[in-house]
Order: C-alpha cells, then sequence, then structure tokens
C-alpha cells in the first residue's frame, strides 16, 4: 500500500482555538500531510482536559474535527471520546500531538490495533508525565518522534527510546533577499519578540536589554496572566521605544518579523518572578521564522535554542539567558555589522534551514521511522 492510499489521524490533545508554537505545530504538519495522504483527518479536545479524569469522564470528553483554510482552523462535527475512539479504527495510522497533556492517551493506545501506527509528540504540555511513565509500555508499532534532539534525549531520559524529527519552515516560505544587499538595515534599529505573553518567555529580558536607540515589537495574544501582562506593559510605558501589539493575523505577523533587523527570543527557565520551570522551550519554530523572512535571530542560551542557533550557524547570537547586558552587546554588535556580512550570515543561515528543517519532506520522515502498515499485518 503507497503512502497516499493510507489514512492517518492526528489527534491534538489541547485545543486548537487559541494558536502558539505548539497548536502551529499541529496545523503545519496537519497540512503538509494532506498533500500526502489526503484522506487524512485532524481532532482536536474541544476544551483543556483533566489530566487524570476517571475513566467514565473521559469517554464523553468531547473532540472537534478540524477544517484548515491556510493556517486557520474551523470547527466541524463533534463526538465524544468514545465514539472517536471508534472511528479511528478506519485509520493506518495515529499521531497524537500533546501526548504527555492527558489520559486519554493511554484510551487512545489502549484501542489501537496490532496493524496500526502510534505516533506519539509532545509540544510541552506535559501534566501527564509522571503517570504516563509509569504505565507506558513500548511496542513496535508505537513511535515516539520528538520535535527536537533536546526533546528526544528528554524522552530518552525517562527511559523511552525515542527519534528526533524536526520540522517549521516550508520551503515556497523562505523569502528570496532582494538584491545583492539584501534588505536595507533600518535606523533606529527595529527588534521584535513573538509569542504569548507567558512569564518564560522572558520578554522583559527583551525590553531590558534593548538600546536606547533601538525600537521593539512585540507580537502575541494574552496568556491570561493579567499579572506578567501588566508587569509588561508597565516597562514598555518606562521604556518608551516598545509597542505590545497583542494577538496579530498570521499576515501582519509575518510582515512585522520580515520589517525587521532582529528577532529576540529569550525564553528562561528563571521567571520574572524568581520561581523556576523544568523546561522553557521545546524548540525553536520563531528562530527558523525569522530566518526564512530574512531577519537575523538572537536567543538566550536554552538546550532547545542552542540547537537551532549552532544548525542555522548563529550560535553566536545565544546570550545567558536573563542577562540583558549580554543582549544589549550582542544587538549593538549586529547594529554595527556591515550589511554585506548580515546578508552573508543570513544566507548561510537559510541553506542550513532548508537542509534540516523542512516541512516539506517531514512526514517522509516520519514515516520513514515506521514499520510498514503491510508488515505490521503479518505480525497481527
Amino acid at each position: 500500500m503507497s503512502a497516499a492510499s493510507e489514512r492517518c489521524m492526528v489527534i491534538s490533545q489541547l485545543p486548537l482555538n487559541v494558536v502558539g508554537g505548539g497548536e502551529l505545530y499541529t496545523i503545519r504538519s496537519f497540512r503538509q500531510l494532506l498533500k500526502v495522504q489526503p484522506q487524512s483527518e485532524l481532532w482536536y479536545a474541544a476544551s483543556p482536559q483533566p489530566a487524570l479524569a476517571p475513566h467514565s469522564q473521559r469517554l464523553v470528553q468531547k473532540y472537534i474535527r478540524a477544517d484548515i483554510e491556510g493556517e486557520t482552523v474551523r470547527a466541524g462535527e463533534t463526538c465524544t471520546l468514545q465514539q472517536l475512539l471508534l472511528h479511528g479504527a478506519h485509520f493506518d495510522s495515529l499521531v497524537i500531538h500533546q501526548y504527555l497533556s492527558s489520559a486519554t492517551t493511554i484510551d487512545w493506545i489502549a484501542a489501537t490495533a496490532p496493524d496500526q501506527n502510534v505516533v506519539l509528540t509532545t509540544l510541552g504540555h506535559e501534566a501527564f508525565e509522571q503517570e504516563f511513565r509509569r504505565v507506558f509500555e513500548p511496542a513496535t508499532n508505537i513511535l515516539i518522534a520528538e520535535i527536537s534532539e533536546f526533546a528526544r534525549r528528554r524522552s530518552e531520559g525517562r527511559g523511552f527510546a525515542a527519534t528526533s524529527v524536526a520540522a517549521g519552515i516550508y520551503r515556497s516560505d523562505i523569502r528570496d533577499l532582494s538584491g545583492p544587499q539584501g534588505k536595507p538595515s533600518t535606523r533606529p534599529c527595529r527588534a521584535i519578540a513573538v509569542g504569548r505573553l507567558l512569564p518564560h518567555k522572558g520578554f522583559e529580558v527583551t525590553i531590558n536589554g534593548l538600546p536606547s536607540a533601538w525600537h521593539l515589537d512585540v507580537v502575541g495574544p494574552s496568556s491570561g496572566d493579567s499579572v506578567y501582562e501588566r508587569y509588561l506593559q508597565d516597562l514598555a510605558r518606562n521604556k518608551g521605544n516598545v509597542t505590545l501589539h497583542g494577538f496579530q493575523s498570521e499576515e501582519t505577523r509575518r510582515n512585522l518579523v520580515a520589517s525587521a533587523d532582529v528577532l529576540i527570543a529569550s525564553s528562561c527557565h528563571r521567571l520574572y518572578d524568581g520561581k523556576r520551570i523544568e523546561q522553557a522551550e521545546l524548540f525553536g519554530l520563531v528562530l527558523l521564522e525569522a530566518v526564512a523572512s530574512g531577519t537575523l535571530a538572537v536567543a538566550s542560551d536554552i538546550p532547545s535554542f542552542r540547537e537551532v542557533m549552532t544548525t542555522l550557524g548563529l550560535d553566536d547570537f545565544l546570550y545567558e539567558e536573563r542577562n540583558p547586558q549580554q543582549l544589549r552587546e550582542i544587538l549593538i554588535q549586529i547594529e554595527g555589522m556591515p550589511a554585506g556580512e548580515r546578508d552573508s550570515r543570513l544566507r548561510v543561515a537559510r541553506e542550513r534551514l532548508r537542509a534540516n528543517y523542512l516541512w516539506d519532506d517531514y512526514w517522509s520522515r516520519v514515516f520513514g521511522h515506521l514499520a510498514p502498515i503491510s508488515q505490521l499485518r503479518l505480525v497481527a
């Protein structure tokens, strides 16, 4: 059976109605899946699920079928988990995103036939991690495909064999550098920071590290953390050269990234209020988007960002997390960089982007790690 004749169901254990990096990963991977397996379907949880709801409650939780228009999710039919588990029997492969989010992942694995493949990918929400580690039993038809080498190592640290299959950009989204000098550098320089307004994104570090002559655009939806958002608003007001745009359309966001000189990603493990978290990011999607748009990336030196920046050849633009002074020094260095040097760095980074992070061949890389369905049926 050819890949095009097979059917795959993608299940997001979190809703897709608020779009951040994890949700975009699900949406974009599914858009690519439709090109190779056009009969595939995408379903997502209608609301956030308790990590450990009783089985009877899990079975009546609602899932929604997603219709994708560009990167916009349109809600289709709705059914219960129990109904969807039965529907899943008609697919050759099941791909579960945010598999460490909820106990319903165990329901999916239990309902899977021996001749169906299962792909598990975490995108950062891991409320069910400890329980999953306790009950999960590896099988030949289950593949843990993580979104970065960093995420793969974390899985292996839990005792699970995993592989790394990363993607973030379509080849067609990589903009040509216009002319021999690329896009002109603006004065004052413009920086952009993108993401949901969550404390671990470290927007306050970006604001505090911004040179006085620069301007910063912050683009991203509310996180619901009103205390943190008021803190950012006060910082931006006092700084005077920061604009908080809030949520913007995908087109507007891309245009703002493309018009910036630098994208800054300041995610951190120690938050503005002193709290610490175990992991800040599993990947670095915004770094890829910046390079694809012809914009240099600067990032905090956390493991997932270091992996991406090193692959792109931009690791000298990493700064110690929560160190605004070091960030400012890198930005001043970039401001003084000749346009030809900047464009040369971008061209190298974009070639490495094409070689390592394209959606265009993502599913061939995933399917390459899976046992052929025909082989599984012989085993079954």
